[in-house]
């Protein structure tokens, strides 16, 4: 499955550092342990059937806005989409096609829910 293998190869762009270490790196340094499932998050991702490798292509590459209660509402949008075709080639962007409306919600570092809205979160 093309999702699963998502940070395990040595894919790289013309930068010296392969992207899946980049990303791993800019997660890391905006927060100081790695990511958190609640137990609800889990639970709405099983049930949705959105894997962990999604939730983790969407945290990185997805549009950040604000949500309630100083929570944050991250969805992949046209841009982030073509940024992952030139960073992971056609086979995982046309993979993820599916997740297009699927967005997740962080607070306090960490995955609340992940759930698939009726149109795309953001344009």
């Amino acid at each position: 499955n093309a999702i699963a293998t998502y940070g395990m190869g040595p894919l790289s762009t013309a930068s010296s550092t392969p992207i899946w270490k980049r990303a791993m790196q800019k997660r890391h340094s905006q927060q100081d342990r790695a990511m958190h499932f609640t137990r609800h998050a889990r639970d709405r991702m099983s049930a949705r059937v959105i894997p962990e490798g999604v939730v983790d292509m969407i945290v990185d590459f997805g549009e950040r806005r604000a949500a309630r209660d100083g929570a944050e509402k991250i969805a992949l949008t046209k841009a982030s989409t073509k940024q992952i075709r030139h960073y992971f080639g056609p086979t995982i962007s046309d993979a993820m096609s599916q997740y297009r409306k699927a967005y997740v919600v962080l607070a306090d570092g960490g995955v609340v829910t992940a759930a698939f809205a009726p149109q795309p979160v953001f344009r």
